[in-house]
């Protein structure tokens, strides 16, 4: 048998894996009618229904939530440099004219 937190081979008489310390699994419950199935079972054995593992499911969300936090680090980066672009630009032209005006009274 295979731990599902580690990976790590495990004798099929162990109840923890020697590893990680996780529970092993040797059967998954159907969500659609509870019938237990064999660990790595794609389709319930007495609904023929999907079986789908809650892991699978963390995983397709956490790298939703990646996508969506990268987008956002994007826009915002994007965001700064406008307002920076913004901010330097005025900035630079009250200094241009009140060099231009020092020299015009100067000269």
């Amino acid at each position: 048998m295979i731990c599902n937190k580690c990976g790590s081979e495990v004798d099929k008489d162990k109840k923890y894996c020697d590893k990680c310390g996780s529970k092993i699994e040797t059967n998954i419950k159907c969500r659609h009618c509870g019938e237990p199935n064999d660990l790595g079972s794609v389709f319930c054995s007495k609904c023929g229904k999907k079986i789908t593992n809650e892991e699978d499911k963390n995983i397709k969300i956490i790298k939703r939530v990646a996508v969506i936090s990268i987008i956002l680090v994007i826009l915002v980066s994007i965001f700064a440099v406008i307002v920076f672009s913004i901010y330097f630009a005025s900035s630079v032209s009250a200094c241009t004219k009140n060099c231009v005006e020092g020299c015009q009274t100067m000269g």
